[in-house]
């Protein structure tokens, strides 16, 4: 009797402790959402929440451009038992175009002079940046453009010079150079426009949010 008794306390404080960490969270991204709100409002964008059962997350809407900072869950199971997250955060402008061909500008790769394995490399680090959409890269070469201070900093990888020297305006240099967050962004330009993109889990402060944001306003300068 008293180990039955024990075994319903300890399922009722297990159920009492899972509320109230549910509880926490909820509220937590109850809080997050208002702050990105009013960042939206002061601002002047449109907020939209997305949450649905497999996404979560939101999207900001401007003059010509969107945010989106998106978790998607693939709805598979892996190893652990648990779905597999991937995250989205992606600001896309249409506006800002390379008539002269792509325009790719990423993290500061080293460079490495082996021919072909060489080329191979390079290949496969665009790959890792842009995942499927690789393939639209082939044929682009790394030019040096822009300050040294941003050579130290960033690779730039595009169809001929002219077409890096064009996207590469003096507001971008400097967007780039005061770039605060952890993880660099993969931008491409291209016929179709311009998108930021990075990789590691959700955007969600408003200062974070507020840094991607101006990088691809200042591709929308001059």
């Amino acid at each position: 009797m008293g180990e039955y008794l024990v075994s319903i306390i300890v399922i009722i404080l297990t159920a009492v402790l899972i509320g109230v960490i549910f509880f926490l969270v909820n509220r937590r991204k109850k809080q997050r959402d208002a702050l990105i709100q009013q960042l939206a409002a002061l601002q002047g964008w449109t907020f939209q929440k997305v949450n649905s059962t497999r996404q979560d997350g939101f999207v900001l809407q401007g003059d010509g451009w969107f945010f989106e900072s998106l978790a998607t869950s693939s709805g598979v199971s892996s190893q652990s038992g648990a779905s597999e997250v991937s995250y989205s955060n992606r600001w896309v402008s249409d506006r800002r175009t390379s008539p002269a061909g792509m325009v790719l500008i990423g993290p500061k790769l080293p460079s490495v002079n082996l021919g072909g394995l060489g080329n191979f490399m390079l290949q496969q680090a665009l790959k890792v940046m842009l995942g499927d959409e690789a393939g639209e890269a082939a044929g682009l070469t790394e030019v040096e453009v822009g300050r040294s201070a941003l050579r130290e900093r960033f690779s730039v990888w595009a169809a001929s010079t002219s077409a890096a020297e064009d996207v590469l305006t003096f507001e971008v240099e400097n967007a780039l150079l005061i770039w605060k967050l952890k993880e660099k962004p993969v931008i491409r330009v291209s016929t179709r426009g311009t998108e930021i993109k990075l990789k590691d889990g959700r955007i969600q402060d408003p200062g974070d949010i507020t840094e991607v944001i101006q990088l691809g306003e200042a591709f929308l300068q001059g």
